[in-house]
């Protein structure tokens, strides 16, 4: 017994030399903490299966999970309606960035600068500017909804119109499906096309 207090009082100090009370919380300051590993490469290195690859290069803090095959990240609710994410900020604003994911409708959203700009609801279906995309890709905006710049002068930009339009320009084989539900005003360097868009 006596054997056994004395190797009792040995752990105890150990572990109080390398983490120090403040309050109902403890903490250590003096290095890195590893869990599965006697070698951390970060603040904090998990490892489950062995494997300790090495970490991103550049990066001097952060939180490292390693796993030979899965290593995994699990954000859980306790709640049906949770909602779970992972948040990025800086001293001015705790959250402007945020990556979340809905646990009622089965829906995630990424938001820049404290609002939704994109949204993935369960069906699949994604939003950019609307949290209800009523298609596969549902974009909404007030101002010209996509442009594709190539090299140079090369410049592509796509309108939708509104309806009618007169002498479409068509540069494919074959017949229209009926009348088009709206067109796209495509400009190539300065020439503008309008492709028939259907739904």
């Amino acid at each position: 017994m006596k054997l056994n207090e004395h190797i009792k009082e040995h752990i105890i100090l150990g572990i109080q030399r390398l983490w120090r009370k403040n309050g109902t919380s403890i903490y250590y300051n003096g290095g890195k903490v590893g869990i599965g590993t006697t070698n951390p490469k970060k603040e904090l290195h998990v490892v489950g299966v062995s494997s300790e690859a090495t970490p991103a290069t550049g990066v001097t803090n952060g939180i490292v999970i390693d796993d030979a095959d899965y290593p995994i990240l699990n954000l859980l609710s306790n709640s049906s309606t949770g909602v779970g994410g992972i948040f990025f900020g800086d001293t001015d604003n705790p959250q402007p960035g945020r990556i979340e994911y809905l646990n009622s409708v089965d829906g995630m959203r990424f938001l820049t600068n404290s609002s939704i700009k994109m949204f993935i609801a369960g069906s699949g279906q994604v939003g950019i500017g609307t949290t209800g995309p009523s298609n596969i890709l549902h974009v909404s905006s007030g101002t010209i909804p996509l442009r594709v710049d190539a090299s140079g002068t090369k410049a592509i930009t796509a309108t939708l119109l509104t309806l009618p339009v007169t002498e479409p320009v068509y540069g494919g084989t074959g017949s229209f499906l009926g009348d088009p539900t709206m067109w796209m005003n495509i400009n190539v360097s300065g020439t503008n096309y309008k492709l028939p868009l259907y739904t």
